[in-house]
């Protein structure tokens, strides 16, 4: 854990080790110093801490629209400039931390209030570490009434674990 939270070359995985490397360090030194109940008491009361805190979060990270949203694919002149016209119509989503029954109304209100001139929306769940089946549920439902809008919703970096648990949500 200590090891990941110097070298990582990826800041989430290097915060995420960090902390609890910090949580490991509390839970010795309380040990060491004192009893190894008061060590146990300090690792639960810190990972319960940072469980709020982590879940307090919003689920949205960063909303842009498709003009701002770069790729690294090369495209022509005539996808580039399909996309300059047409990049005002897509949102993109960033999502972090976990999507569950705690904050999923919160997404889908995000969704709904997105004016009429967005056909497009885009979940970009990269920093997404889990989703429930509340998430999986209400990104269904979310689904349904934008197709009812004539609207499309595309889901990016979506790990297979979570489409695997698609098929058992009603």
């Amino acid at each position: 854990v200590l090891r990941l939270a110097f070298t990582s070359g990826d800041p989430g995985k290097r915060h995420r080790a960090g902390r609890d490397g910090s949580v490991i360090l509390a839970v010795f030194l309380a040990t060491i110093l004192g009893r190894p109940v008061i060590g146990v008491a300090v690792g639960f009361g810190l990972s319960c801490l940072l469980f709020m805190v982590d879940m307090s979060r919003p689920v949205v990270a960063r909303r842009r629209d498709g003009t701002s949203v770069r790729s690294k694919r090369l495209r022509t002149y005539m996808e580039r400039e399909t996309i300059a016209s047409h990049g005002r119509a897509i949102a993109v989503l960033e999502l972090q931390g976990a999507l569950f029954f705690g904050n999923t109304h919160g997404l889908a209100a995000d969704v709904q209030s997105m004016g009429d001139d967005v056909t497009t929306i885009v979940l970009d769940c990269r920093r997404l570490r889990d989703i429930d089946t509340s998430g999986l549920t209400t990104l269904g439902q979310v689904a349904a009434r934008l197709r009812d809008r004539n609207r499309h919703l595309l889901v990016s970096g979506a790990k297979s674990s979570w489409l695997a648990r698609t098929a058992a949500v009603p």
